[in-house]
C-alpha cells in the first residue's frame, strides 16, 4: 500500500500534523510475516509533527519475516515502514505485542492479532471499502437508469446506514484512536458536537498524542468558526426584523462634516435613501457614479439622500465627496465600523442602502446600480 494512503486513512489530513512523542515503561515486541517486502530494511516509527521517527530497524528475512522492539509506548498511531513505499499503520497501547500478517500490496490483506485497536482499525477499513463498492455499484445503476426512485432510495438507505455505523464509533468509544480516525469521514460543519466530544474524550485517553493535539487546535477553530457564525446569523436575522419593508425606519442623529448635527427625521417629507459607505471602500466608489446620476435624475421629484459615512479619517472622506461629487447630506462620527448608526441599522458590509419613504417607512434594503434606478423609476415615473 503507499503510505501516504494509509496515513489519510488513518487520521485524515487536517489531523496529521501535531506533535507526538511521550514516555512509558516497559516494551512492546512487534512481528510480523511481510509478503512481498522481503530483504527490505524496515522500521518502527512514532510520530513527531506529523513526521515519522524511527524507534527500531530491521531487515526483513528471506521467509517475510520480522521483528521489532519499542520501549516507551503509549496508546497512538505508529507505523511499520517496510520499504519500497510500503507501509503499514499500527494503533499500539501499552502491552500489546502484535502479530501481523499481510502481503504489504494489498492494505486489505492485513490480519493482527495481540492489538485491539489495530484490529478494529482494519476492520473499519474493510466496511468503509466495502461501503465505497456498495455506493458505486448503486451510482452505475442509477446512471443507468436514471429517475429510478428505487435505485434513488436505496443510494441514501446506503449511505445513512454508513453514517449510523460512524457515528455510532464515536458516540460510543469517543477517546479511541478509531474514533478520531472515523472524524476524517466526517464534517465539523454538521457533525461539530462529535468532534468536540473526541476532542475532550481524547484529552483523557491520548494527552500526549501530537493526533490529539493537532485535533484539538482544529475543533477549537472551528467551534470559534460556528460561534462567529451564530453570531452573524444573529446578527443579519436581527437587522432583517429591524428593516423589514413597511416597518418605521430607526431614527438617528449624527453630525456633518460642519459638526451641525442632521436626523433621519428631519428629512420626512421625501423619498430619502439612506447609504452607508466609506472612502477606503472600493465597491462604494464604484457605485458611487450611478448613485450621482440617479441622484440628478431624481432630486427635484422628492428625492433625497443621506450618505453615513463609516470612515476615520475626516480629511480622506471629504476628499471622497469632492471627488465622486457627492452633493447630498453626509453625516459620520469617524467611528469606522462602530459607527453609531451603522451599528443601529446591523450594517455589516458596504455599500449598504436603505430606501425610506415621505412617511420615514421602509422601502426597501440592498438597492444598487439597476435594482435601485427600477425602484425610483417606479416611485418617480421615469
Amino acid at each position: 500500500m503507499k503510505k501516504v494512503q494509509l496515513i489519510l486513512s488513518a487520521v485524515a489530513i487536517a489531523i496529521l500534523s501535531g506533535c507526538g512523542g511521550g514516555t512509558g515503561a516497559g516494551s512492546n515486541n512487534i512481528q510480523g510475516t511481510f509478503t512481498g517486502a522481503e530483504g527490505n530494511t524496515a522500521y518502527f516509527q512514532r510520530f513527531e509533527m506529523g513526521v515519522p521517527v524511527n524507534m527500531d530497524s530491521t531487515v526483513i528475512g528471506k521467509d517475510g519475516s520480522a521483528s521489532f522492539v519499542a520501549s516507551d509506548i503509549k496508546l497512538d498511531f505508529y507505523q511499520l515502514d517496510l520499504g519500497g513505499n510500503h507501509t503499514i499503520l499500527l494503533i499500539l497501547d501499552e502491552g500489546d505485542s502484535p502479530v501481523i500478517t499481510a502481503n504489504v500490496n494489498d492494505v486489505y490483506s492485513i490480519e493482527v492479532i495481540g492489538s485491539d485497536q489495530t484490529s478494529r482499525y482494519y476492520e473499519f477499513l474493510a466496511n468503509v471499502k466495502e461501503f465505497e463498492l456498495d455506493i458505486e455499484r448503486v451510482r452505475n445503476e442509477m446512471r443507468a437508469d436514471q429517475g429510478n426512485a428505487e435505485l434513488t432510495e436505496k443510494y441514501n438507505s446506503i449511505n445513512k446506514s454508513h453514517y449510523e455505523y460512524l457515528t455510532d464509533i464515536v458516540d460510543t468509544d469517543p477517546g479511541s484512536p478509531l474514533a478520531l480516525t472515523v472524524l476524517g469521514r466526517l464534517s465539523p460543519k454538521n457533525d461539530l458536537d462529535r468532534f468536540k466530544l473526541v476532542r475532550d474524550a481524547m484529552s483523557r485517553s491520548m494527552p500526549h498524542s501530537g493526533f490529539y493535539t493537532q485535533l484539538a487546535q482544529n475543533v477549537d477553530l472551528a467551534e470559534k468558526q460556528a460561534e462567529l457564525l451564530a453570531k452573524q446569523v444573529e446578527q443579519q436575522n436581527k437587522s432583517a426584523n429591524l428593516l423589514a419593508v413597511g416597518s418605521e425606519a430607526p431614527d438617528f442623529a449624527q453630525a456633518r462634516p460642519d459638526g451641525s448635527v442632521l436626523k433621519l427625521s428631519d428629512l420626512r417629507g421625501k423619498v430619502v435613501l439612506i447609504d452607508f459607505w466609506a472612502s477606503w471602500c472600493k465597491p462604494c466608489r464604484r457605485e458611487n457614479p450611478s448613485v450621482v446620476a440617479a441622484y440628478n435624475k431624481y432630486k427635484n421629484k422628492g428625492f433625497e439622500i443621506l450618505g453615513v459615512s463609516l470612515d476615520k479619517d475626516k480629511g480622506r472622506w471629504l476628499q471622497a465627496v469632492e471627488q465622486d461629487g457627492l452633493l447630498w447630506p453626509q453625516v459620520s462620527d469617524l467611528r469606522a465600523w462602530q459607527n453609531a448608526v451603522a451599528q443601529q441599522y446591523g450594517v455589516t458590509s458596504i455599500p449598504f442602502t436603505v430606501l425610506v419613504d415621505q412617511e420615514g417607512k421602509i422601502l426597501a434594503t440592498k438597492l444598487r446600480g439597476a435594482a435601485l434606478e427600477r425602484k425610483l423609476e417606479e416611485l418617480f415615473g421615469a
